[in-house]
């Protein structure tokens, strides 16, 4: 309990507030008072009520020499006090609560403010509401992802979210709304297709906020901030002379990788993870196996073995060991993206070519497409969709010859297209 005592002096006054504190397990009676006489608030306290009285007229007596700027407020001073002790139990600053109140007003009524907060309360979606700043919430949610999403995805979600953390690391997540996130990622010149990126990855970011009751709207879903239309990208080739030059141009080590990216319709991620053992089963029965762990899917399947494939592996066979070579492998994900992104590189600078985007993949779906004219034995060879098949391939069928595909699975290593027969395909796996 607390009680207040006031002191007049000189026309000014003091509020002196009683009350019992604890400490080292006994209690005490302390008396403490504001002072604004410096042009900030200071808190007095004193033992007795006496040393109370005297700093009490102390602090008139200073408000009466020249503190002209407290003189004005000396009328409110009650009023002030009354709102401090208010807000004490809040640790909210005076000016703070000001804010809020003043920003509360532009939504509802001042009358209308509690009843607005008490429907709130009993109606906000989720349950309980859990206040969370930017910088802590992006922080849980990037750990959160950390081994449910790929490297790579990790590692450009982590970078998305790091620009937002640094526009708005110290706000609540419940006060961000979209047009000060449109605003915001407008005034990045960003490209159109990494403005829809950063804003989707902020939207999931939300999405998971409000599944966790950190945030009650997703200010950066799709219905709250338009994204662009993007036109699709054009899906490039390599033809059988580039592909041709390629394989003779780079280290023998690098054939057989190089090979299963060609003409398994393995991705260069997935290709890079198979081993020997792997090869030296698939050479036996026609197809090789890719484990689920190692599909970009997460879903096993057949690689089929065409004829010059298997020229290239038996050519370049190992006992056993990672068909990828030792120097260009690496445990960290991340390392492991970049050192393949820099392999394709180092593999156009031998040939001296113009590298195509994911040529080695999307060669192999168009022409395996042509020579075999079943979708389904080429989505299954690569895990794709019927969709993608159609987007990317099929549409382009019409643009390569018959006899450009056939060439494309006729490049053998030198001298062997006449000893090694391509044998009866394995049915893939469903």
């Amino acid at each position: 309990m607390s009680t207040r005592i006031e002191i007049r002096h000189k026309g000014f006054s003091v509020f002196i507030t009683k009350r019992t504190v604890t400490k080292g397990g006994k209690q005490y009676l302390e008396y403490s008072m504001p002072d604004y006489s410096s042009g900030q608030r200071v808190r007095h306290v004193r033992a007795k009520l006496e040393d109370a009285k005297r700093k009490a007229h102390e602090i008139c007596e200073a408000n009466l020499t020249g503190q002209t700027g407290l003189l004005i407020l000396a009328p409110y001073e009650r009023a002030i006090q009354a709102a401090l002790e208010a807000l004490t139990p809040t640790s909210t600053r005076l000016d703070k609560a000001c804010f809020i109140f003043a920003d509360a007003c532009k939504l509802v009524e001042p009358h209308e403010i509690i009843e607005a907060c008490r429907f709130w309360r009993e109606h906000r979606p989720g349950g309980t509401f859990v206040p969370k700043i930017v910088d802590a919430a992006v922080d849980e949610y990037l750990a959160r992802l950390r081994g449910e999403i790929r490297a790579r995805r990790h590692r450009t979600e982590t970078s998305y979210l790091t620009a937002f953390q640094t526009k708005f690391g110290e706000r609540q997540l419940s006060e961000i709304e979209a047009i000060e996130i449109k605003d915001w990622a407008k005034e990045k010149g960003w490209s159109k297709v990494t403005f829809n990126d950063v804003l989707a990855a902020i939207s999931r970011f939300f999405k998971d906020a409000k599944a966790r009751n950190y945030a009650a709207v997703n200010p950066a879903e799709a219905q709250r901030i338009d994204r662009f239309k993007i036109r699709g990208s054009t899906v490039e080739i390599l033809m059988p002379g580039v592909a041709r030059k390629i394989m003779n141009s780079i280290e023998d080590e690098l054939k057989p990788f190089l090979a299963l990216w060609l003409w398994s319709g393995a991705r260069k991620e997935e290709a890079s993870k198979l081993s020997w053992d792997q090869i030296g089963a698939g050479l036996e029965s026609g197809s090789i196996f890719l484990r689920a762990e190692q599909a970009k899917t997460g879903f096993h399947r057949s690689l089929p073995i065409s004829g010059n494939l298997r020229a290239w592996l038996m050519a370049y066979r190992k006992p056993s060991g990672p068909v990828l070579p030792a120097r260009w492998i690496s445990p960290d994900p991340n390392r492991q993206m970049d050192l393949l992104a820099y392999l394709q590189r180092h593999m156009a600078r031998k040939a001296k070519i113009k590298w195509v985007k994911n040529g080695p993949r999307h060669s192999f779906g168009t022409f395996h497409l042509k020579v075999h004219g079943d979708p389904a034995s080429t989505i299954n060879a690569m895990g794709t969709s019927l969709e993608k098949l159609n987007r990317y391939y099929a549409s382009r069928l019409d643009t390569v010859t018959q006899e450009a595909a056939k060439a494309w699975f006729d490049i053998f290593p030198s001298g062997t297209a006449e000893v090694i027969p391509m044998p009866e395909a394995a049915p893939a796996a469903g």
